[in-house]
């Protein structure tokens, strides 16, 4: 049920299908990741935050190049994170982390990238 080691990169790195399904954060939020409408101008990767009671926050995953991504102002720990645990540093606040567990009964990426590649995001596959 969880993503394959196709969803890192041949160098062992993360890729952005690496984030797509369903976490819990350490916040306490309940985290789902999809891939960006067509037109999103804000980032490859749709992300909505929720908490009961509480309103939802919706963010982007965007690559930036060189294995690196970042999600509103926290960076990808590249050396900490896998595609079953992300770890998120806080750029604003040095020492803050936001941590990732993938859920247990995740969707298959597999069904995910089927997805994404029939609307048209084939090549962000690759």
């Amino acid at each position: 049920p969880f993503p394959s080691a196709g969803a890192m990169s041949e160098d062992g790195g993360m890729e952005l299908r690496s984030f797509l399904g369903d976490w819990r954060d350490s916040m306490g939020h309940l985290v789902r990741v999809d891939w960006a409408r067509p037109g999103n101008r804000g980032g490859q990767l749709d992300v909505e935050l929720s908490k009961p009671g509480g309103r939802d926050i919706r963010l982007n995953v965007k690559a930036n190049g060189g294995g690196r991504f970042s999600c509103g102002h926290y960076d990808l720990d590249v050396g900490e994170s896998n595609s079953q645990r992300i770890i998120w540093a806080d750029c604003r606040n040095r020492g803050r982390r936001s941590v990732w567990e993938r859920m247990v009964g995740n969707r298959d990426d597999h069904q995910v990238a089927a997805a994404a590649g029939d609307r048209g995001y084939g090549s962000a596959l690759s």
